[in-house]
């Protein structure tokens, strides 16, 4: 296996890759959000890619040269995908596209950031005006266990301190709600009583094999959602924050 665990957490991305109906309901909880012009920051090995494809123009991105070249090879038979190099934290690296896109979606990543408000500020520049950005984070900073330190989490979020760090970046802030409270007694278990540093193949199975049921009673259980959602908006039709556009073709390294 090419994947191997690193700084970037490749073993425990690779080994969510095979709990697909998961990662088709991450998918389908954030699609009504999500329209025609995307880019994708921290696409990993493209398991939320593959469930919001296909788009009128869509960029999956990462900095992981092993995570990029399996994103290209999704990208071979599927004109409107692109991949390319995005850092997060520097606004030069941002792929362009005319006049900006419409959806910026950043799961999982803004975590890993010293600065968050700093990466969200870089994806409100990359936002036409108007434009969403849609933010999954990890919620509660209780849960932070041996799990959240092997991902390289700098911090776990409430929904006042990712308010707080999305406004201070300039966006408008639509809804912030939670995601997966099934998950949070697991992480819970794991990560803070067993102190385990990644998910077993079987516990992987479980998970996508329960997550039918899963979806259904969500909403009913007594827990906390283990991420926060937030729906941002960039609202205030300022275009100087806009990145430069050199063409209208996407830029890809």
């Amino acid at each position: 296996m090419i994947y191997q665990s690193d700084e970037y957490g490749s073993q425990i991305l690779v080994r969510l890759s095979r709990a697909p109906r998961f990662n088709a309901w991450m998918a389908e909880t954030i699609r009504r959000y999500c329209g025609q012009r995307l880019l994708e920051i921290g696409s990993g090995v493209g398991n939320l890619t593959r469930k919001l494809v296909p788009r009128a123009q869509y960029v999956a991105s990462d900095i992981n040269p092993l995570y990029l070249d399996a994103l290209s090879g999704m990208s071979v038979e599927r004109p409107y995908l692109k991949a390319s190099y995005c850092d997060v934290t520097d606004i030069a690296s941002f792929p362009r596209l005319e006049p900006g896109y419409d959806t910026v979606v950043c799961l999982n990543v803004i975590e890993h950031l010293e600065s968050d408000r700093d990466a969200l500020s870089n994806i409100r520049t990359a936002l036409a005006d108007g434009g969403t950005a849609v933010i999954l984070v990890p919620h509660n900073q209780w849960n932070f266990g041996t799990l959240d330190v092997v991902l390289g989490h700098y911090r776990r979020y409430s929904k006042e301190s990712l308010r707080r760090v999305a406004e201070g970046a300039g966006f408008s802030v639509k809804d912030i709600f939670e995601f997966n409270r099934v998950g949070t007694p697991a992480w819970f278990l794991n990560g803070k009583i067993l102190r385990r540093r990644t998910f077993g193949l079987f516990q992987i199975w479980m998970l996508d094999t329960l997550t039918p049921l899963f979806r259904r009673i969500d909403s009913l259980l007594p827990f906390p959602g283990l991420s926060l959602i937030a729906v941002l908006e960039r609202r205030d039709g300022d275009q100087e924050g806009m990145l430069p556009v050199l063409d209208n073709r996407v830029h890809v390294s």
